[in-house]
């Protein structure tokens, strides 16, 4: 799998531009406050795009521990495994939601 950066600095920043503008003086400067939204939504964007990677992969990881459960319904087992090795296949970037626009 593809390793990402670390979130914790984007979501930093995007919590700084939050902060921005909420001040009530944002718009006195109308192009740093174009700017700054412009910012705060391409990093809103990156955040949920990078929380949603994440949620695919530990929805992937519990596929797969369900997929090997030994007390599990067979035909569900199979269902897991027919749904594991098909994502598998498809590669990491498939699950990517930033990848698939």
């Amino acid at each position: 799998m593809d390793t990402l950066p670390e979130l914790s600095p984007f979501q930093r920043r995007l919590d700084e531009l939050s902060a921005q503008m909420a001040a009530p003086s944002f718009y006195a400067n109308l192009r740093r406050a174009a700017d700054v939204t412009r910012e705060q939504q391409k990093l809103g964007q990156l955040v949920a795009d990078y929380q949603a990677y994440e949620k695919v992969g530990i929805e992937l990881g519990e596929t797969r521990a369900l997929a090997q459960d030994p007390a599990a319904d067979p035909a569900f087992r199979n269902s897991r495994r027919r749904n594991w090795r098909a994502w598998s296949a498809a590669g990491p970037r498939s699950a990517r939601p930033c990848c698939s626009r």
